[in-house]
């Protein structure tokens, strides 16, 4: 089996050792000059001061979104991606070729000069910018992730960028998209679960959908249908935008085992799928350049009396339409099951594939269905640097190809895109810097461009010599340092001092949250709770393992997945981490229902305020909640009710796939939620959905 590193490009650990001496060597006015890389023509470009970005203009609500001048940049017509986001884009301005960046750290923009690795100006964002789309007349429409937000700016004549207008979206918005003719921008927003579909001309909201649990990315087909991932549950969503009103279908992307080692039980286990951030499609078979297809008809029959015709002839046949087919990086998931497989905590026996794999969902756009229906092992050996954090995929210059960015082993895999499984087609890899969260690739000058978000960087690399063009630390203050070393704890893969397998911390916790899922677990089916913002005040931790301190409760879930430990400084930097990692923004929602809903949770009627009191909403408790005489009665902590609302199943053994299925169970033994009247709960419900 080949080894990677023997096709591993562009090694460039010392290039980007120094990216951070860049960057503190700017904010402190010192240049570091150019200097040479590990590849052959390796640029590297100080990280200039651009001054402070102005704030932006207080009344661009008010405003309207139609572009108000012509010329500018424009997206690259050639760039593969130029009709869905990412957080870095291309566009073209006569000759030049420009890129735009989002640095959510920083809350800015910024322009650069994509041939040369200049950073010409930065905007301020207002907020925490996760995804860029450029449209066609120019403007540039950005998510503001803890603004609830649609930031709209336009090129200007000195080729930076102007704010013109912004638009109020539902909570956590992430992924953009144009349709094919331009007329309508979908808005993917995670915390709120919505699509929001906007008239891309002056971004009046034509609808808003419901769909399932933390979306993320989306694109739009030919046939204006919209594909959308999210983050949990191995689903993939999809939308008719002319009848959105009839809501979304889902496509499943739930896979089997193919492995000699599996048995029988194993081989019928549905594995789920996460880590759904990103998608692209690529087009499959057809007749090139558009002409009929010649095609040799045999002899002519003759008719009666007359000779027989012995001339061969060649009819034609239109040629056959290319299929479009979607490719979905994600990670396939085996959380364990109980009933059957008793014995195995957080994994099944050993079937030859890890409880999380990489794994790359085709979805084919025609049949209306997923084709991936078995994942196979990559290698023998679980550390093998699989891409277990994809963040980012596009396509390569002649679509046969993709390039998926993966945090964790921080990697840009060059995938062949028209393979049965991606995944396991893997042509060759670039080391990049920290956190890849952005990738585009110019056709023009065969260049691929990384955006690195944990990083700070922008890399470009060359697709045919695979050398560095340039590498620019973007400007701006750095990261408190045990925040960050914390950072890369949290989201570092193949570590042996986290686990025994390759997962990280964000495995289970994405970006802070949770997976979703269930897991088998030595005390019984336990859920995985959310992390960001719900540690401070909420010991003990952990459902019910009554750890009296963050540390020892984070050394435990090493313990228990086969990590070797972690000294007590990188402990930690990690806690620190956890203890200040950005948490979601809730949308502020104060109704009648919510305020009679709020006076129902602090009553004593329902007593949901007995237990989850206090401003961390624990009483430090544990408490019994088995339902039967038979069923293990292993007391449960109280866990804080703090962003619930995007936490189901609920919980501590997932027993409830909604907030209200939970609080209309007769049975259940949490307060009195189930004698109140339909009404009453939905005010209630609605009320925990704000918290």
């Amino acid at each position: 089996m080949t080894n990677l590193s023997s096709y591993r490009v562009a090694r460039t650990s010392g290039l980007f050792a120094t990216l951070g001496a860049l960057a503190t060597a700017a904010c402190s006015g010192a240049g570091a000059g150019a200097g040479q890389g590990t590849g052959p023509a390796a640029e590297r470009h100080d990280a200039t001061v651009l001054g402070s970005a102005k704030p932006l203009p207080p009344d661009l609500e008010k405003r309207s979104c139609a572009r108000r001048s012509e010329g500018g940049a424009k997206p690259d017509a050639k760039s593969a991606a130029s009709r869905q986001s990412s957080s870095i884009v291309l566009v073209a301005a006569g000759d030049e070729k420009r890129a735009y960046v989002a640095d959510p750290e920083q809350g800015s923009i910024f322009v650069i000069d994509a041939k040369k690795g200049d950073a010409k100006s930065a905007l301020d964002a207002g907020g925490r910018p996760r995804q860029l789309l450029a449209l066609e007349d120019g403007r540039l429409l950005v998510t503001i992730e803890d603004r609830a937000r649609l930031l709209v700016f336009e090129p200007t004549a000195d080729g930076s960028l102007e704010a013109i207008c912004a638009r109020s979206v539902p909570a956590a918005p992430w992924g953009l998209a144009v349709s094919p003719e331009g007329e309508d921008v979908i808005v993917t927003s995670g915390w709120d679960a919505t699509v929001t579909v906007l008239a891309a001309n002056d971004l009046g909201v034509r609808g808003i959908i419901s769909v399932p649990r933390a979306p993320r990315g989306v694109i739009i087909d030919d046939d204006r249908r919209a594909f959308v991932t999210h983050l949990v549950g191995g689903r993939i969503s999809r939308i008719d935008l002319d009848t959105f009103e009839r809501g979304p279908k889902t496509l499943d992307t739930h896979v089997r085992v193919a492995t000699p080692r599996a048995n029988e039980l194993e081989l019928e286990v549905l594995r789920t799928a996460t880590q759904g951030y990103a998608l692209t499609s690529v087009q499959v078979g057809g007749a090139t350049g558009g002409e009929a297809t010649p095609s040799l008809s045999g002899m002519s029959p003759p008719k009666l009396g007359e000779k027989r015709d012995t001339t061969p002839r060649v009819a034609t046949r239109a040629p056959a339409p290319p299929e479009t087919r979607i490719l979905v990086p994600m990670v396939s998931v085996d959380p364990g099951d109980a009933p059957s497989r008793r014995g195995h905590y957080y994994y099944s026996p050993n079937t030859g594939i890890p409880k999380e794999t990489s794994f790359v969902a085709t979805i084919d756009t025609r049949a209306q269905r997923a084709l991936s229906e078995r994942v196979v092992a990559m290698w023998p050996n679980p550390q093998a640097g699989e891409c277990l954090l994809p963040r980012a995929i596009t396509r390569g210059a002649d679509g046969s190809t993709v390039f998926v960015a993966c945090f964790g082993i921080d990697a840009v895999l060059e995938l062949d895109a028209l393979s049965a499984d991606a995944s396991r087609a893997e042509l060759r890899r670039f080391d990049v810097p920290e956190g890849p969260s952005g990738v585009v690739v110019d056709p023009a000058s065969s260049t691929l461009l990384v955006h690195s978000e944990l990083a700070r960087s922008v890399v470009a690399y060359s697709l045919g010599d695979e050398s560095i063009r340039f590498a620019l630390p973007l400007p701006g203050s750095l990261t408190d340092s045990s925040f960050a070393r914390g950072r890369s704890l949290f989201y570092a893969t193949d570590d042996t001092r986290i686990s025994n397998d390759g997962v990280a911390c964000a495995s289970c916790h994405p970006d802070g949250l949770d997976d979703g899922l269930t897991w088998f677990t030595p005390e019984g089916s336990r859920q995985t709770p959310m992390l960001a913002g719900r540690l401070h005040g909420t010991a003990p931790y952990g459902w019910s393992r009554a750890q009296t301190t963050l540390p020892l409760y984070v050394q435990d879930t090493i313990n228990r997945i086969g990590g070797m430990g972690l000294t007590d400084h990188d402990m930690k930097d990690l806690v620190t981490f956890l203890e200040t990692m950005p948490s979601p923004t809730v949308s502020g929602r104060d109704g009648e229902d919510v305020r009679r809903g709020r006076d129902l949770f602090h009553s004593a009627e329902v007593g949901c305020a007995t237990c989850h009191a206090g401003a961390a909403g624990v009483d430090a408790k544990s408490h019994d909640f088995a339902l039967a005489a038979a069923e293990a009665r292993e007391p449960v902590d109280t866990p804080s009710l703090r962003f619930i609302r995007g936490t189901a199943p609920y919980f501590h053994d997932g027993r409830y796939s909604t907030l209200e299925d939970l609080l209309s169970d007769p049975k259940s033994k949490m307060g009195a939620s189930a004698k109140l009247s339909p009404s009453d709960r939905s005010s209630l419900a609605a009320y925990l959905r704000t918290l």
